[in-house]
């Protein structure tokens, strides 16, 4: 067995082990073994329209498929300049009203935000500086999952 692609192609040995290595991720995701999904680490800026500036990097999923009882954290620290911080996650497609829930930091130093997920579904999770009087300029660091 050959599964094609656009570049080559993988064997049935390669599309078993990749097969395994995915379903071994998504148990160990399930049953609670992985908690972290993701991190960055940003410094932004923004002083008015299309003047803004962002350095940085991370890696991990912004949206997720989360399960009713679990809890979504956020584990940051941040230097605040200007503006403030919004740590946020909302359900996909759930249209106005739906469960949403944004924590905001004004302060330098560290601290965890949470939630807890309210209905299984897919949820998106976003990090964005807030403006508060000329625009606002901060850096930070998160490390987000669910426990």
């Amino acid at each position: 067995m050959e599964i094609a692609l656009s570049r080559g192609r993988i064997s049935g040995v390669g599309a078993l082990i990749a097969g395994c290595i995915l379903v071994f991720f998504a148990t160990g995701y399930a049953i609670g073994l992985f908690t972290t999904l993701g991190y960055e680490n940003h410094t932004i800026k923004f002083a008015g329209f299309a003047s803004s500036t962002k350095a940085g990097g991370g890696f991990g999923l912004k949206r997720m498929y989360f399960f009713e009882g679990q809890t979504f954290f956020a584990e940051y620290n941040a230097e605040i300049r200007e503006g403030t911080l919004r740590i946020g996650v909302l359900k996909t497609f759930s249209g106005p009203g739906g469960p949403h829930h944004v924590d905001v930091v004004s302060r330098d130093g560290g601290g965890e935000s949470t939630y807890v997920i309210p209905e299984t579904g897919i949820y998106s999770i976003y990090f964005t500086g807030s403006p508060s009087g000329n625009g606002y300029d901060l850096s930070y660091s998160v490390r987000w999952g669910v426990r």
